[in-house]
């Protein structure tokens, strides 16, 4: 389950990159082909946390189950139980899973920053148009005179 999870948290973090790659070029297509993956991954993570509450539920027994859901049962709580030969790996494991939640964290707060930042340069494009257009009668009243657009602003993503 550990390597299950290890699996699909590495493959999360490809797809983020890919995500804020075709937020980078503003390619639609692309867009909504990371969004379909990703909710194929959320998908498989479901099926994957519902097998680890019910292994966790058969190692800790279900009496302490239903005790510990106030407060939950940890990888490194589970890998002291598993005893002086397995507990090494299982700690190392477990902080490798941690390690690779944060990074694909890290990576959704990256994108939703560059989700709104594209929204805004696509909203700022729209608005300058509309007053470049206005004379035309198609974006505003007829006869008003536009403001002459200074500026276009640049939206530029770094990770």
């Amino acid at each position: 389950l550990l390597d299950a999870l290890e699996a699909h948290h590495a493959e999360q973090l490809g797809l983020l990159d890919e995500h804020l790659l075709a937020i980078r070029r503003a390619d639609q297509a692309m867009l909504a082909i990371c969004v379909q993956r990703q909710q194929t991954a959320a998908l498989r993570l479901s099926e994957l946390e519902q097998v680890r509450a019910q292994l966790v539920g058969e190692i800790v027994g279900r009496a302490s189950a239903a005790k510990s859901l106030a407060a939950p049962v940890t990888l490194s709580a589970l890998a002291h139980r598993a005893g002086p030969d397995a507990a090494p790996r299982l700690l190392a494991q477990a902080s490798r899973l941690r390690t690779l939640v944060a990074e694909c964290l890290d990576k959704q707060v990256i994108i939703a920053q560059a989700s709104t930042s594209l929204l805004g340069h696509v909203q700022s494009l729209v608005r300058q148009i509309a007053r470049n257009l206005s004379d035309t009668g198609t974006y505003a009243r007829h006869h008003t005179t536009a403001a002459p657009a200074h500026s276009i602003r640049a939206v530029d993503v770094l990770s």
